[in-house]
């Protein structure tokens, strides 16, 4: 009986352990998929997709970090938010960071968020951590690959990759016009008819040379 009587114990403190952490969830999201980050001269403008699944409007206090391959926060930024039934995005502008735009898509930006709200036992602040790689696929670094040299009145042809310099996968509607610079009289470079990158990023430049000239 006593035995019984324990682990009836042990069931009601497992029952009330597990009914405290689902009242403690919270009933906001981040969007992580579709947050967006744009390196900018003047800062780092962030756009924070946020949903707010319960049926009342939430006051909040967004706090972001970006933080370097070390673990240090270099510049961070907040502000108060209202954040309605449903979907909300948020817009904030973190100050520059004297890094160049290759080394920033190695940082991470990381977010607090903290309800405001009063009498609402299952709101708790919501946190995470996104790649600034990650939240960046319109940036792009070219590849290029074509023959080393050119015959007179012939056919020049490059290929041209767009990729992303962090995942390296391809970069669509990148619009690209190469020039082929030329050892002649007026020293006019030929150019290429614009070339836009498809979905899998490969473009290919063509050019043909003239009659005469040094290449």
């Amino acid at each position: 009986m006593r035995y019984l009587a324990s682990r009836i114990k042990w069931v009601i403190a497992l029952s009330v352990l597990i009914v405290g952490s689902c009242s403690a969830q919270t009933d906001l999201r981040v969007n992580e998929a579709s947050a967006r980050i744009h390196i900018r001269a003047d800062g780092t403008e962030v756009d924070l997709p946020i949903k707010n699944e319960s049926h009342q409007t939430t006051a909040a206090h967004i706090l972001l970090e970006l933080v370097d391959p070390r673990g240090i926060v270099q510049v961070q930024g907040n502000q108060e938010a209202i954040l309605a039934s449903g979907s909300t995005k948020i817009k904030l502008v973190l100050p520059p960071v004297f890094e160049n735009e290759h080394n920033l898509l190695w940082y991470r930006l990381r977010y607090t968020i903290t309800p405001r709200s009063s009498g609402r036992s299952n709101l708790t602040p919501v946190m995470g951590i996104l790649s600034v790689g990650q939240g960046t696929p319109r940036i792009f670094e070219l590849h290029v690959a074509g023959p080393s040299f050119v015959r007179e009145q012939g056919h020049y042809a490059a290929r041209v990759r767009a990729i992303h310099p962090v995942t390296g996968q391809p970069v669509a509607g990148v619009a690209v016009q190469a020039s082929l610079d030329l050892d002649t009289d007026d020293n006019k470079p030929l150019l290429t008819q614009n070339c836009s990158y498809r979905s899998w990023g490969i473009c290919h430049a063509r050019v043909c040379t003239p009659r005469s000239g040094r290449h």
